[in-house]
């Protein structure tokens, strides 16, 4: 199957772009795996920053095409809050896209095909996220900001389940339309004003609860899939449905997909991991393709990273010399604020 992919990273601040290398380096991975992978196009829409930021160390041919004027040219900030709905790029580029299509955040990693799950569906996601009992991320309807004119359905349940958008997809014209058309309405002019908070309630109202909502509107709910079964409990923190158990933020949990999502803060937090994942990204990418390795040789942030890996031979080495470690959370169960 030939399915029309996206990969996006949209900023209205066009200041330099710094990403840290484990970022780069899984958006890269993230690239290359897809294309392996799947067939079709592979697209990046980017700000002219973080055009800039990829141009520099050589690595956009990892994309088969590469984007930095259309959501420049259609994210009108006058109309949109770009800080709140600062993903409001992927609803453009849903609506561009050819059909089939699919969006792959770029901390989300695809390690094998995925024909056979999507196979006859007109639309996929992630997997379920658990929206009962409220959260700071799944709060009661009163509580989700809208513009003063804006109405929420009345069929519009906030019990269901949400969807975790991290991976989209959509083969029937129907659904894409009606979502992008309900999400880009729901956002327009709608100012919120909320502090910043780490799981945006706006955020996840259009991207992850709308889209379940538009399935059960359009009656196709036995027609769609998540590629993960299994359910985030956004309250507790944690997965609690499901009859496997998934390492979402592992390079090698031997499972579909890998996906930083939330681990992103702890990574942030652990320099040890931090640099274990560093180091174990490059040792993929170099299996994956040498020539690619021969470019990361060359970004001046990364080669550290390689030189740890060439004195040390692996990341095996590396854990056992208690240079980086390869546990995240101190063994402690994933858990996230209520």
């Amino acid at each position: 199957m030939e399915i029309n992919a996206f990969h996006i990273y949209w900023k209205k601040e066009q200041s330099k772009r710094n990403f840290k290398p484990y970022f780069t380096l899984t958006t890269l991975l993230s690239a290359l795996e897809w294309k392996k992978n799947e067939k079709g196009n592979l697209t990046f829409y980017m700000d002219p920053s973080t055009y800039e930021f990829f141009y520099d160390r050589n690595l956009l041919s990892a994309w088969d095409r590469v984007d930095k004027k259309t959501l420049e040219e259609e994210i009108d900030p006058n109309h949109f809050d770009t800080n709140t709905f600062f993903t409001i790029g992927k609803f453009i580029a849903l609506k561009k896209e050819k059909l089939p299509c699919a969006m792959v955040d770029i901390d989300l990693i695809a390690w094998e095909n995925i024909d056979d799950i999507i196979k006859n569906k007109k639309s996929a996601f992630t997997h379920y996220e658990k929206t009962t009992p409220e959260s700071v991320s799944y709060p009661k309807k009163e509580d989700i900001l809208k513009r003063k004119d804006y109405e929420f359905k009345r069929n519009w349940d906030f019990t269901s389940n949400a969807l975790n958008t991290s991976f989209m997809y959509f083969n029937d014209k129907e659904t894409r339309d009606y979502y992008v058309e309900e999400a880009m309405d729901y956002m327009k002019d709608n100012f919120t004003n909320r502090k910043k908070i780490s799981s945006n309630p706006e955020v996840l109202f259009v991207e992850q609860r709308l889209l379940a909502m538009c399935y059960k509107d359009l009656e196709i709910e036995e027609e769609v899939t998540p590629i993960v079964d299994i359910e985030w409990d956004s309250y507790k923190g944690e997965f609690t449905k499901g009859n496997r158990i998934w390492k979402f933020f592992e390079l090698d949990n031997n499972d579909l997909i890998t996906h930083t999502w939330i681990a992103k803060e702890q990574i942030d937090k652990n320099k040890l991991y931090e640099d274990y994942m560093t180091i174990r990204l490059i040792e993929k990418i170099k299996e994956f393709d040498n020539d690619y390795y021969e470019v990361l040789e060359s970004i001046e942030e990364i080669k550290p990273y390689i030189q740890l890996l060439e004195k040390y031979q692996s990341t095996k080495n590396l854990i056992k010399k208690g240079i980086v470690t390869d546990d995240l959370y101190g063994n402690k169960i994933l858990k996230k604020k209520r």
